[in-house]
């Protein structure tokens, strides 16, 4: 006999809940990670701090799957827990300089989509580039001429 799957309101809380946990390891601050799920109500963040978690927007969803994805994709590349709790907060050349930590707070879901992109190209054997050239890699901007098919 299977097991019940679990209903998507106890996949979201455990979701925050882990964002909860890693924000800790990441050391940044509540407004940090409120930004970094996109969610200004203070009063709703305290809920799920408390485990109080339900509905969450599409949105929000995203975020969270980032950020976990983030943290696996961190904790495949590194082995020294300094290195894959602390790299988010560094500067970085591949970020101009910048932490991915304050790309993901400046730049939204793009953001994190753009630090999990820059991850998974170091993960599978990409030559050093930065953010810019692996997106113009992976995501070109030109369309490619195609033969027209008679």
């Amino acid at each position: 006999m299977s097991k019940k799957p679990k209903d998507k309101f106890h996949r979201n809380k455990v979701g925050i809940k882990m964002c909860f946990r890693l924000a800790e390891k990441w050391n940044i601050s509540d407004a940090t990670l409120m930004t970094l799920l996109g969610q200004a109500d203070a009063e709703q963040f305290e809920a799920w701090r408390e485990g109080d978690v339900g509905e969450i927007s599409n949105d929000t969803l995203m975020r969270v799957s980032y950020m976990l994805g983030t943290h696996a994709d961190l904790r495949t590349i590194f082995t020294n827990p300094n290195n894959y709790y602390g790299w988010i907060t560094r500067s970085n050349s591949g970020f101009e300089r910048i932490s991915p930590l304050e790309h993901m707070l400046r730049n939204g879901q793009e953001g994190m989509h753009d630090v999990r992109l820059y991850l998974n190209h170091w993960i599978n054997g990409g030559k050093s580039m930065t953010l810019a050239e692996i997106k113009a890699f992976h995501c070109p901007t030109q369309s490619i001429p195609t033969k027209e098919l008679h």
